[in-house]
């Protein structure tokens, strides 16, 4: 039958959709409540991977499980799915492009022009997933492939400018005589480093899916899916346990902790007293001015300064 290829589909996302929740509710509790304090706003925005996996496996699960959509709860689920399907891999790439950018990471702000042209490029692969799914041709895939290119090399390229950043960082330390390792420049360059690795597994695991299965609905239509599906597993697992909301270096805090506690043991104790100006001004004394500059030449008269009194 016409649903056929589709038959055995919602199996897998039988097992992946429960994997999900778990992964968001996992996210949520280490961002929110157990290293609140450390999260930042990349690890709330990093909340939306899971949950939109999720929402991307239930209503898979829905989808293929009406095939071969004949009725009006059918159609509904197919419009559902396709709107998650087409915002689910833009909201991916816009992430994994602000991982390798460090926001939040290596640098609290990025560039406005750098804003424009990773929200332009995004865009335009929603609008060109979008034109694929309607169309489901060859010619369809050309734009589409293209702006993958654009956003992959994207992400290479700061990942390597955060890697060169860091390495710098670490031999300057070096050559202050300060152990690289208790301070968190270490972990941030084996967190890059980890990083560019796993990008580059993802890459060629994604070529080598689409390239098995050329995008066709045959019988090992589930396999693709299942094999797809582990892959954004592993790589949602591994990329987002690198960059979990974490203190990123305890020995590094206690030493600052230590050295604030001997500075203010070494430094002598500093009182503030509060003068009004009014008392700044008086017999034998220099007058001030607002401004605590000492008085001009104008305001020596009898070839001694006036004071409050004079």
């Amino acid at each position: 039958s016409s649903g056929e290829p589709y038959r055995k589909v919602p199996a897998v996302y039988v097992g992946a959709t429960p994997a999900w929740l778990v992964l968001s509710l996992l996210w949520a509790y280490n961002t929110y409540v157990r290293h609140a304090a450390s999260a930042r706003d990349l690890h709330k925005l990093l909340t939306w991977v899971p949950l939109v996996q999720l929402a991307n496996g239930i209503l898979s699960l829905l989808y293929f499980s009406s095939c071969p959509w004949d009725d009006t709860a059918a159609l509904v689920f197919a419009m559902l799915w396709a709107v998650v399907a087409i915002l689910k891999e833009p909201v991916l790439l816009l992430c994994l492009l602000l991982i390798a950018k460090g926001w939040c990471i290596t640098r609290t702000s990025l560039q406005r022009r750098e804003m424009c042209v990773a929200g332009s490029v995004v865009a335009l692969l929603y609008a060109a997933i979008s034109i694929n799914l309607s169309m489901d041709s060859l010619v369809s895939l050309v734009p589409m492939v293209l702006l993958y290119l654009v956003i992959l090399a994207d992400i290479s390229a700061s990942i390597y400018a955060n890697l060169r950043i860091l390495k710098a960082q670490l031999l300057v330390l070096r050559s202050l005589g300060v152990d690289p390792t208790t301070t968190p420049v270490a972990k941030k360059h084996a967190m890059y480093s980890r990083f560019a690795l796993l990008t580059a597994l993802y890459t060629l695991c994604e070529i080598l899916i689409h390239s098995l299965f050329g995008g066709e609905h045959g019988d090992y239509y589930w396999l693709y899916h299942l094999l797809h599906t582990t892959m954004e597993l592993v790589a949602a697992l591994s990329i987002g346990y690198t960059f979990r909301a974490q203190p990123l270096n305890a020995h590094f805090q206690q030493v600052q902790q230590i050295a604030e506690e001997l500075a203010e043991q070494m430094l002598p104790a500093i009182t503030t007293v509060e003068v009004k100006p009014e008392a700044l001004g008086g017999a034998n004394l220099i007058a001030w001015r607002p401004d605590l500059q000492l008085g001009g030449p104008s305001d020596h008269e009898g070839g001694g300064w006036r004071g409050a009194g004079g």
